[in-house]
């Protein structure tokens, strides 16, 4: 697969909203992380899945001008489309390449263009 599959996804909540911890230590995706899944999952089920190594561009289209923590979008992200199936898993063997660039254009609750590559030698 030489080009990119590219979709458009809704805009993610931040890790801090994705993940929730019991007092017990258990972790657990939030209401707010399963509504993000679900949607990613429907988008992502018409597409083949990726079987190898991947490169992934992220254009993130932020809802309003606050400021924010690019990092804190990548793991709901990663972590849809890994449960979609669209790639094997989240991890350094599996994506050897990423990068997100945040757009200059505001977009009323945000988005975000995935592009994925798959790289037959890696």
């Amino acid at each position: 697969m030489s080009e990119y599959l590219e979709m458009a996804l809704p805009y993610p909540p931040s890790v801090n909203h994705y993940w929730r911890h019991t007092k017990a230590g258990t972790h657990y995706i939030s209401k707010e992380g399963k509504a993000f899944r679900a949607k990613v999952l429907n988008i992502c089920k018409q597409f083949d899945p990726f079987l190898g190594p991947v490169k992934i561009k992220m254009e993130v289209y932020y809802p309003d001008n606050r400021s924010r923590d690019p990092d804190n979008l990548q793991k709901a992200l990663f972590d849809s489309l890994t449960a979609s199936g669209l790639i094997k898993d989240d991890n350094n063997k599996i994506i050897k390449d990423y990068r997100v660039v945040g757009m200059n254009e505001i977009r009323k609750g945000g988005m975000v263009v995935i592009k994925i590559k798959g790289l037959e030698n890696a």
